[in-house]
């Protein structure tokens, strides 16, 4: 599972690092995408889905351009509309893993203005996975969630995610808070890394404070 986590963060700093640099894919990058998705619920391939959603939010973080179908598909599985898709294996769909990553890819996509969501919705079921969840693949996604919804309220849930003595959580909450827009992000930011015993969480954190006021938070409107 640690290898998952890794390659999601990886994946984290791609899409929030490289917005800037030149495109390379393409529309056609999606297409077939509901057929490879779906086969991989299906195949209960958590790591197959992961793959998928984290190039469909790459493409969106470089071109703005996420294919409308595929979002009404991601939609309709978060929202469980069985009737429609007779083909997905809705016992599969419906584990917390899949429906955590849906969650953050429709989360990611209307906060790049290509989805519409209902916010408070996505929140408490964000806010409910870091309370409830052990998987730490989903606490990540619950992570993103909150950071990228910008709720001053969520400041002390991620700083208190960061303490914990997990070095993938502590990252996806230190990356969530360095992309917030609200101020008091930052002062957590410097509260964790008075509080960070551990020289490379030091610097990592240092890297992010570095950041914050950077591209990333030009992009999110911050300034």
């Amino acid at each position: 599972m640690r290898y998952k986590l890794i390659a999601f963060l990886a994946g984290l700093a791609i899409i929030f690092g490289s917005a800037e640099s030149s495109s390379t894919t393409s529309q056609s990058s999606q297409d077939g995408a509901i057929v490879t998705l779906t086969t991989a619920i299906n195949d209960g391939d958590e790591l197959g889905v992961m793959d998928i959603l984290g190039r469909v939010r790459l493409i969106a973080a470089k071109e703005e351009l996420a294919d409308p179908d595929f979002v009404s598909f991601l939609s309709d599985i978060w929202y469980g509309r069985e009737a429609k898709h007779l083909e997905i294996n809705w016992r599969l769909a419906n584990r917390t893993t899949i429906k955590a990553f849906i969650a953050a890819t429709l989360v990611f996509l209307d906060h790049r203005k290509l989805a519409e969501i209902d916010e408070p919705e996505f929140r408490s079921f964000a806010r409910h996975l870091l309370g409830t969840s052990i998987d730490n693949i989903v606490v990540v996604h619950a992570i993103q969630i909150l950071g990228l919804m910008d709720d001053a309220e969520d400041v002390n849930i991620l700083k208190n995610a960061a303490l914990g003595d997990d070095e993938m959580i502590f990252r996806a909450a230190v990356l969530a808070l360095a992309e917030m827009c609200v101020s008091g992000a930052q002062d957590a930011l410097l509260e964790l890394r008075a509080a960070a015993a551990n020289p490379g969480r030091q610097t990592f954190i240092e890297d992010q404070l570095d950041a914050f006021g950077g591209y990333s938070r030009r992009i999110r409107g911050c300034e």
